[in-house]
Parts: structure tokens; sequence; C-alpha cells
């Protein structure tokens, strides 16, 4: 492990667990805003119910067992 690294996680561990977690919830949604302009920007045939699919569909994409139940849950619902 590097310096920079070991310090990132000292002064990550220091910052307490809230501080943490909302780094956490913080980094997700931006991961999620990025991947919907992405998919905005490429399919711009989709309508605002599909974007929330597709971009779920990117985010799990390398879990087989949630890409099924994303396939389930939409055709139930669309």
């Amino acid at each position: 492990m590097s310096i920079v690294e070991e310090e990132y996680f000292r002064a990550w561990g220091a910052v307490g667990g809230a501080a943490r977690v909302e780094r956490a919830f913080s980094l997700y949604a931006e991961m999620r805003a990025m991947l919907e302009f992405q998919v905005r920007k490429r399919h711009p045939e989709l309508s605002d119910k599909e974007i929330p699919w597709e971009v779920a569909r990117l985010m799990y994409l390398s879990d087989e067992g949630t890409q099924r139940l994303l396939e389930q849950a939409r055709a139930k619902l669309c």
C-alpha cells in the first residue's frame, strides 16, 4: 500500500461511521447521476419511465441474479 493510500485510509478512519456512510451515499448518487446522463445521451428515444430501468441494469450489469429480478419486475410493472 502506498503512502497516499495509507493516509487516505487513516483520514477516513478518523472521521467516524456516519461520515463514511454519508460519503458512500454521495458516491452512489453521483455514480447513478453519471449513468443516467450517459443513458439519456446514448438513448434519447427512451422515456422518463424507461430511464431508471436502464440505469439499474447498468449498475448491476455483473450481477446475473439482480439482472433477472430487474427483468421480472420490469415485465410486471411496464
